[in-house]
C-alpha cells in the first residue's frame, strides 16, 4: 500500500476518480510508466483542505 494511502482513509477507486475530476487534487507525478506518486507537501495539503471542509460541514449543520 502506497504512503498516500496510509495516511487518507480513501480507497484506491475513489482516489483515482478524485484524482481525475477534483482540480484541486495534488497532480500526480509519473515514476515509471504503471507508477505514479504525490509530493508529501501536496498530500498534507489535500488533508487539511479536507479535515477544513469536514469541520465547516459539521459547523453548519
Amino acid at each position: 500500500m502506497s504512503l498516500a494511502q496510509d495516511i487518507t482513509p480513501q480507497l484506491n477507486v475513489k482516489w483515482y476518480r478524485a484524482m481525475h475530476r477534483d482540480p484541486l487534487f495534488p497532480q500526480p507525478i509519473k515514476l515509471s510508466e504503471r507508477c505514479i506518486g504525490f509530493r508529501e507537501a501536496d498530500i498534507d495539503a489535500l488533508i487539511e483542505r479536507l479535515t477544513t471542509q469536514a469541520a465547516e460541514g459539521v459547523r453548519d449543520a
